[in-house]
């Protein structure tokens, strides 16, 4: 995690450069060559220790072409982004270009994907923090939209209570619940549902694990939504520092596959990643919005970047684009999917995990 200092004041040493890798992009059976330039960050892994500064940018070589869909315009469109704890100059440059590509990438709220505030949460609803870290860090003209928030690890650190008791005082923040839904307009006859989650309750299998989880299956089965969308802090797939969580993953992938999700969202590690899980959703990792880590390519990977960013998602009846911004570029990477496409693997054993076993 990126930030001017740690909070036991430990400093970060200076960027170091790296040599430029070659990657293969995986998309659905075609595969791109991509140039990779690094710059290696020395991370830790949960205790928020700012180490050196690393960025690993990948684009692919073809062109990025913008978001077409049939009607025009999706009826549906938000930005996903997390662990935008940290305060400063990266979250700036990251929430600037939120604003900056809001006509060519429209949206009408913004999912925070947990980790909203480092190394340990808020205090209250009343904590200073929510004002620098989010009033004034989200203040561009295009983002006075609503932010659907996520509870992440370092959340948990701090008052969780408080950040839903916020949403009564801020004209943006939208916590009703540590894990609640909500449903959207996309397209004719068609709605999304969202499924958020606190996954740092079911990563420590707590008490109170079993009944989110009850709830969430209750949910999930009972949406006669078009599109099932999750949303969670950590990743049940990911080529990132921390990788698959395991505790949660079991938790919820066969969930996501058994009732058609298409789409699970989350942040956690800091990059920007889209994975095919082979089963039918998505796992969109979007967690470079305040510091950002190196990752691997794999065999599931779509797209993979560590530079800062954000994800942007439109849905529009039977289609879904996904698009990645980074703060700097600008707009690098969209890729089209129809329901049918996903949803028909739904169910399909997890080839990933079955060539892992021989």
């Amino acid at each position: 995690m990126s930030s001017p200092a740690s909070t036991n004041g430990r400093r970060s040493a200076a960027l170091t450069r790296r040599a430029f890798a070659w990657l293969m992009l995986g998309g659905l059976g075609a595969a791109t060559v991509v140039t990779r330039r690094v710059l290696r960050r020395e991370l830790d892994d949960e205790e928020g220790e700012q180490g050196p500064s690393s960025v690993a940018n990948a684009r692919a070589l073809a062109p990025y072409r913008a978001p077409v869909f049939a009607a025009g315009a999706p009826a549906l469109s938000f930005l996903a982004l997390g662990d935008t704890g940290w305060a400063g100059p990266i979250l700036d440059g990251v929430a600037a270009s939120m604003d900056r590509h809001a006509g060519a990438l429209p949206f009408s709220f913004v999912c925070l994907l947990g980790d909203n505030f480092y190394q340990d949460g808020v205090g209250s609803a009343r904590d200073p923090r929510w004002e620098s870290g989010f009033e004034r860090a989200f203040r561009g003209e295009r983002l006075a939209v609503p932010f659907r928030a996520a509870l992440g690890n370092h959340d948990h650190n701090g008052n969780v209570v408080a950040q839903v008791e916020y949403s009564a005082l801020s004209s943006r923040w939208r916590m009703p619940g540590q894990y609640y839904s909500f449903v959207e307009p996309a397209g004719a006859d068609a709605t999304a549902e969202f499924f958020v989650l606190d996954t740092e309750a079911l990563r420590r299998e707590e008490r109170e694990s079993t009944e989110q989880l009850g709830w969430f299956e209750e949910k999930l089965a009972s949406s006669d939504a078009r599109w099932k969308i999750v949303i969670g802090h950590h990743p049940v797939r990911s080529n990132g520092v921390h990788g698959s969580i395991d505790r949660v993953r079991r938790a919820l992938e066969e969930l996501l596959v058994r009732h058609g999700a298409a789409l699970y969202l989350s942040g956690h590690d800091h990059d920007l990643e889209l994975l095919d899980s082979g089963r039918g959703f998505l796992q969109l990792v979007s967690g470079a919005g305040s510091s950002t880590r190196s990752m691997r390519w794999g065999a599931d990977t779509l797209f993979a970047s560590a530079s800062p960013g954000h994800a942007w998602v439109g849905v529009e009846r039977d289609e879904l684009t996904i698009a990645f911004v980074e703060s700097e570029r600008g707009p690098v990477f969209a890729r089209a999917f129809r329901h049918q496409d996903l949803v028909a693997r739904a169910g399909a054993p997890d080839r990933f995990e079955a060539a892992s076993a021989h």
